[in-house]
């Protein structure tokens, strides 16, 4: 039974590692195709060659442009001037919003993969667990009961692992699809760092000024302004100037709420997020200390693989954390730079 658990979890492992997190799709495909290496930095210029829906809105930007174009001199020129307005805005929006669902679908990958990595040390040390137990066992030093408790922990160990490994697979195949990466190129997903994003801004952020600009980038209170001024060039009546009016003056609340919800969320997360840096310090200090004990004869492997364990799932926190907080912060920002974030 020992050796069947031992080789189940090898074999585990071993498909694991089939998905290592950060590696080009194949080998042998790597050494024949082009590769696309996938970080927040280069998402934005990858997608603008490759992303089908970018493409279709620079498509209808173009268009409008050149009916703004075709028809000027007439009769009409207003409208089409409006109406290529109103898709310039749409284009930053479209785009804006595209490009930060591949984003944080990278940056759900990045946390998954480091949740992996600390399962990967949940299955190993539950396996060493339950093999010790079973040598106890056949020694009569513990009981049947005291082993299948920690088989049923190795197993949901493992679960917990194959489980992961599958939701990495479909993220990266969602990205994958996200980006349009053709068939012939290979991505090679590059992992995020702290550095990746410069957090040290975030308790600086004046939230009155962002708001004045975001006010003027919105593209919902740009198209409700839009609106506006084409109702004022009709000579409308008053009742539909009015309501026009009404929609701009709602346009901006609505914009100026979501934005405060999302200062909101960005200093929550940033609050989080510092507590769990301090967690994986003192976890880490924690750790230290214990392999020091362990080096003087004063501690056992097992304490020192206990304090690992905690270390990693305390990692594995922070990843979400930090995940979260990049998430908020694209989010702030873009609304700030006038592409609202769709959620």
């Amino acid at each position: 039974m020992k050796r069947g658990i031992s080789l189940l979890l090898a074999l585990t492992l071993a498909a694991s590692a089939s998905l290592p997190a950060y590696a080009q799709d194949t080998k042998q495909d790597s050494d024949t195709k082009q590769t696309a290496e996938i970080s927040l930095d280069s998402i934005e210029d990858i997608m603008s060659r490759y992303n089908l829906n970018i493409k279709t809105y620079l498509n209808n930007l173009k268009i409008a442009k050149e009916n703004a174009e075709d028809f000027e001199d007439t009769d009409s020129e207003d409208y089409y001037d409006n109406q290529y307005e109103i898709a310039k805005v749409q284009y930053d929006e479209n785009v804006g919003n595209t490009i930060l669902s591949a984003k944080e679908n990278y940056l759900a990958y990045c946390a998954d993969n480091d949740r992996y990595e600390a399962a990967q040390a949940s299955a190993q040390n539950a396996e060493k667990a339950y093999n010790v137990a079973l040598t106890a066992l056949s020694s009569g030093f513990v009981s049947q009961s005291y082993c299948d408790n920690l088989k049923d922990q190795y197993n949901q160990a493992s679960n917990s692992l194959v489980q992961l490994e599958q939701q990495l697979t479909r993220e990266r195949s969602s990205l994958r699809t996200l980006l349009n990466l053709p068939s012939n190129v290979n991505m090679s997903i590059q992992p995020v760092t702290a550095d990746d994003i410069d957090f040290s801004d975030i308790p600086n952020i004046n939230y009155g000024e962002d708001l004045i600009v975001m006010r003027q980038n919105d593209p919902t209170i740009k198209q409700a302004k839009l609106a506006y001024e084409y109702q004022q060039t009709l000579d409308s009546n008053e009742r539909q100037l009015d309501n026009s009016y009404i929609s701009l003056q709602q346009a901006k609340e609505s914009q100026e709420a979501s934005f405060q919800q999302a200062y909101d969320a960005l200093t929550t997360a940033y609050t989080v997020y510092l507590q769990d840096v301090e967690k994986v310090q003192r976890k880490q200090t924690e750790l230290d200390v214990e392999n020091k004990a362990l080096a003087l004869g004063y501690s056992s492997q097992k304490s020192v693989d206990e304090k690992e364990s905690n270390l990693k799932a305390m990692q594995s926190t922070l990843a979400d954390s930090r995940k979260s907080l990049f998430s908020s912060y694209l989010n702030y920002i873009n609304m700030k730079n006038g592409f609202t974030t769709g959620s």
